[in-house]
């Protein structure tokens, strides 16, 4: 386990999801006279996001974990797709972490690592899949990260912990037909922090951050 692997991990647990079915096909022979009906297993990991410049960083990334390079596709509504198929990849994945909005948890090996560089990358991962960062009309920096899975949103406050990052946990914000939601609060005393030690791939976010740390006179730089 490496930075970049706990942040595809982080990545896919915000905007990542699993499935398998079963397909079926038909064969013809090897005389071409009779058609055969086949069956067979898919399983499919599909990382889906409205910001190209990550949906490339997690390609880029598959392809130095793995040697991995999936076509990007994009659907009508402007959801770009990345998916991947390879099954000794899924296999890997899905050893370190079970995916699904509310069933995703900070794997073992991350959450209770000595390791800082492995929170940092999940947690960033994470956070430029599932986390807002916006400044107010008054110039104050605001950061958020917001799951309707407390449990596994309590294990990402603890990689802050452990990081040094000051927050808070707020809600749940109830909603009609939608699961609750939980949000986690950096205040600005822990800004300098966050933006010190968790990196953003997401173009825009990126660019908040940058915008941030000239307004906040002795903010750390990196």
């Amino acid at each position: 386990m490496d930075y970049s692997k706990a942040l595809i991990l982080g990545l896919l647990a915000s905007d990542g999801g699993f499935r398998q079915y079963n397909s079926t096909y038909f064969e013809l022979s090897r005389n071409k006279k009779k058609k055969y009906k086949r069956t067979k297993n898919v399983r499919i990991i599909e990382f889906t996001n409205t910001n190209l410049v990550l949906i490339k960083k997690l390609r880029s990334l598959l392809k130095n974990c793995y040697g991995y390079y999936p076509n990007i596709g994009v659907a009508t509504t402007g959801v770009y797709r990345l998916p991947v198929t390879k099954s000794s990849i899924i296999d890997d994945i899905l050893s370190n972490i079970v995916l699904g909005n509310n069933s995703w948890r900070v794997p073992n090996n991350i959450l209770h690592s000595d390791k800082v560089e492995l929170k940092k990358g999940f947690v960033s991962g994470f956070f430029d899949g599932d986390g807002s960062v916006d400044i107010s009309k008054s110039g104050t920096p605001r950061i958020r990260i917001t799951s309707t899975n407390l449990k596994g949103l309590t294990e990402i406050r603890k990689l802050l912990s452990d990081l040094n990052i000051k927050s808070s946990f707020r809600g749940p914000y109830l909603r009609e037909f939608r699961r609750p939601e939980f949000v986690i609060y950096v205040p600005k005393c822990g800004i300098n922090n966050f933006i010190y030690n968790i990196k953003s791939f997401h173009s825009k976010k990126k660019a908040r951050f940058r915008r941030i740390k000239s307004n906040m006179p002795g903010i750390h730089t990196s």
